[in-house]
């Protein structure tokens, strides 16, 4: 059953690029309901490096957190011997827990920006019937990804999926 407060539900996956995700919430806080940031308890990436994320982090995310729609997900998710693949999948899916049953998930990595999430946003909610009985007919959505390599006063470097570059503006 879905929670009609509760409707568009965002996940991030934070590791070494955290800092990241501070322009990706910009564009998402407004048009969401809830949001959950996973980390690793133990200071981990899924191939066992040890990463620092400082306090500052967590003290910036909840001076932004204005309407109290973050919360923090730690746990274990690095596990050594496994591939790195198994363990993100592993963490979107105890995230995905995490978030609940009903609604729309939508993860989303620190460095991944949403394009005019609003538009999104809008639809999921005129839509939301599509949710109520997920197990007989889930629905997935791809969406195009665009990988903006490098900005200058110029505008960005877009990375092609034949991986030549091109500026965009």
């Amino acid at each position: 059953m879905t929670d009609k407060k509760n409707v568009i539900k965002a996940g991030y996956l934070i590791s070494y690029d955290y800092a990241y995700i501070f322009n990706s919430l910009k564009l998402i806080y407004n048009h969401v309901d809830s949001i959950i940031i996973s980390y690793d308890a133990d200071n981990k990436t899924w191939a066992g490096n040890d990463i620092l994320i400082p306090e500052s982090f967590f003290t910036e995310i909840k001076a932004i957190d204005i309407h109290n729609k973050i919360a923090f997900y730690k746990d274990q998710f690095y596990i050594p011997n496994r591939e790195p693949m198994e363990l993100e999948t592993r963490q979107r899916n105890m995230m995905a827990e995490k978030m609940g049953n009903g609604g729309w998930h939508i993860q989303i990595d620190s460095d991944e920006y949403a394009y005019d999430f609003g538009t999104m946003a809008k639809f999921l909610r005129k839509n939301r019937f599509l949710t109520k009985n997920p197990k007989k007919t889930p629905i997935n959505f791809l969406v195009n990804l665009i990988v903006l390599f490098k900005n200058n006063k110029d505008g960005y470097y877009v990375i092609q999926p034949s991986h030549s570059m091109r500026r965009a503006s």
